[in-house]
C-alpha cells in the first residue's frame, strides 16, 4: 500500500501538552497532513493535544488530534 503523501524523516524533540500535564516526545516523520510522534506516554485516539516545538529559535504550539496509536 502506497502512502498518500511523502513522509520526511525527522528527529525533533517536542513537548506534548495535555491540559496541565506535559510529556517529552520526538517527531519521527512528518508530511503535509500529519506527523508521527514517539512518546513514552500513550494518548487515546482522537484526543486533542498541543505539540510544542522550537523552529528557528521560535517556540510554536500546534493543536493536534491523535489518529493512530501503536
Amino acid at each position: 500500500m502506497k502512502e498518500r503523501e511523502t513522509r520526511v524523516k525527522a528527529n525533533q524533540r517536542v513537548i506534548i501538552k495535555d491540559g496541565s500535564s506535559s510529556y517529552s516526545a520526538a517527531i519521527t516523520t512528518i508530511s503535509k497532513s500529519g506527523m508521527s510522534i514517539k512518546s513514552d506516554h500513550s494518548f487515546p485516539t482522537y484526543k486533542v493535544i498541543d505539540v510544542v516545538v522550537k523552529i528557528a529559535k521560535q517556540v510554536v504550539q500546534i493543536k493536534a488530534s491523535v489518529r493512530w496509536v501503536h
